[in-house]
């Protein structure tokens, strides 16, 4: 028998992760035909590589699929790619990433008083403004700017006011107690904030996925295992 001299053949199931009767259709026509290719080259009598066809998805919905590996991505993250997706399995995902700063300045606003670029907040009444030396250069979705993010300091979720910049952005702590200089702020994989600052819910909340918020976390972040 002849053998095909290749690392690996695979194919990608591009909506495997819908449960939509006419995508799973589509996703089964996918499979078929990748098995109807393989089975006929082994009839002819070739030796075929090692097969893979599902991604994190592609097991999460298509777990009985007779192939040789897997290529488990998002998953490996411990959540999925939007918040309140349904799949076939429902294993234990448990979040392995968390998106943190530190508070590094505070300063009183006084109302009229705007923060940030564009002056696109302005102070309705005096407002405490906290620092994260933290922003779009670092992988933080710039479109989560004017409250559309927020960001937890100790016990207190704090909204982001004014547009975030390359390297900080800033929250309004005015109705919070004892936030401090040097205090840890989560912006992304929060526990026990899934609703709010798990890694899906930030990415939805600017209008993408979890797998492209953390394709953007770049070398600037230093990366602490524990």
């Amino acid at each position: 028998m002849e053998n095909l001299n290749v690392c690996g053949m695979f194919t990608h199931l591009c909506c495997s992760d819908s449960r939509h009767p006419e995508d799973i259709a589509f996703t089964k026509g996918q499979i078929d035909n990748f098995y109807r290719m393989t089975g006929a080259l082994r009839d002819s009598g070739i030796i075929l590589p090692k097969l893979h066809i599902q991604s994190s998805y592609g097991l999460l919905n298509y777990p009985d699929l007779a192939c040789d590996y897997v290529r488990v991505g998002i998953a490996l993250y411990g959540v999925l790619s939007s918040p309140d997706e349904d799949t076939l399995l429902k294993p234990d995902l448990r979040p392995v990433f968390s998106l943190k700063s530190r508070v590094v300045l505070i300063r009183e606003v006084a109302a009229g008083e705007s923060v940030g670029y564009g002056r696109s907040f302005m102070a309705g009444c005096d407002t405490r403004i906290a620092i994260l030396p933290i922003g779009y250069g670092d992988g933080f979705p710039r479109n989560l700017s004017d409250g559309k993010g927020s960001v937890l300091i100790n016990q207190y979720v704090v909204p982001v006011v004014g547009r975030i910049c390359m390297d900080q952005l800033a929250v309004d702590i005015t109705d919070t107690e004892g936030i401090s200089v040097g205090d840890i702020a989560t912006l992304a994989g929060a526990e026990g904030y899934d609703d709010e600052l798990s890694v899906p819910a930030v990415a939805d909340h600017s209008g993408s996925i979890s797998n492209e918020l953390l394709c953007r976390m770049g070398t600037r972040l230093p990366v602490i295992a524990r």
